[in-house]
């Protein structure tokens, strides 16, 4: 089973619906960020106001570029392909990224919501990347 299919099963999207706090709909989750992509070159449209603190990086500073150029290579292709393929069903990605010159890791997902691609990134977790 794909860590997607664990993260998003059908069982799953229907519990954390009924459970969701509704005062926080049309928030973004404080843990990540949140990429807003146009093809067919996937330029960052739109971007979550902290990015500066998971990619030392100024949101608008992102707006215009090619998400593949901030990547590792080792992440480009896994995320091209994923891009090309992806619905309006997250998929999981892993996506390693050098912020501060420092190579970090995130757990990626990939959907289309209306006519955009999107693009979340979280921290991963230690266990995952073989860090402390």
């Amino acid at each position: 089973m794909r860590q997607s299919e664990s993260l998003h099963g059908p069982g799953r999207l229907q519990q954390d619906h009924e459970s969701f706090p509704v005062h926080l709909i049309g928030a973004t989750q404080p843990y990540g960020v949140l990429i807003v992509l146009t093809e067919p070159t996937f330029t960052i449209t739109q971007v979550s106001q902290n990015t500066s603190d998971y990619l030392d990086i100024r949101p608008q500073s992102l707006l215009g570029k090619p998400v593949l150029d901030l990547l590792e290579p080792s992440s480009r292709a896994q995320l091209q392909q994923s891009l090309r393929t992806c619905t309006y069903h997250p998929s999981y990605v892993p996506i390693a990224m050098t912020v501060a010159n420092t190579v970090k890791s995130f757990d990626g997902l990939v959907h289309r919501a209306n006519q955009c691609t999107i693009l979340e990134l979280e921290p991963a977790s230690p266990q995952q990347t073989g860090q402390p």
